[in-house]
């Protein structure tokens, strides 16, 4: 969040807190879907609830940005990608910065300013962050 000039805590959570059974159906099919409204219902609208209004989700992959974007209809929406890579390219995250290893990170210009005209002009917005646009 420094990189992008924000300050202050942050809730760092899953979308979803169930795991499926070994085997069990891949994240898109419906029966895991099923298991994802239930999860999400249970822990994550709750946690969302408990956070202070004025703060923006921010949604680590696109599964999680999509769900936000649902809950948080009155927040602003951040989604980056997934920093594990997972679901997409490897290093799409990485390629946000100018540096990354090992450290401070900072984030490309464009994207602090592509973050920063969102912000404001749509406090209830979203916006998907990523090098492929």
């Amino acid at each position: 969040m420094k990189a992008l000039g924000i300050s202050g805590p942050i809730l760092w959570t899953d979308t979803v807190k169930c795991e499926k059974k070994r085997g069990g159906a891949a994240f898109s099919h419906p029966r895991f879907r099923a298991t994802v409204h239930r999860c999400v219902a249970k822990y994550l609208t709750h946690e969302l609830k408990a956070c202070p209004h004025d703060w923006i989700a921010i949604g680590a992959g696109t599964d999680a940005f999509a769900a936000l974007t649902l809950l948080c209809p009155d927040r602003f929406v951040l989604g980056v990608p997934h920093p594990t890579g997972q679901y997409q390219a490897p290093n799409d995250f990485r390629r946000l910065f100018k540096s990354f290893d090992p450290g401070p990170y900072v984030l490309h210009p464009q994207y602090v300013e592509t973050f920063e005209k969102e912000l404001a002009a749509d406090r209830d917005g979203a916006l998907w962050l990523s090098p492929e646009g």
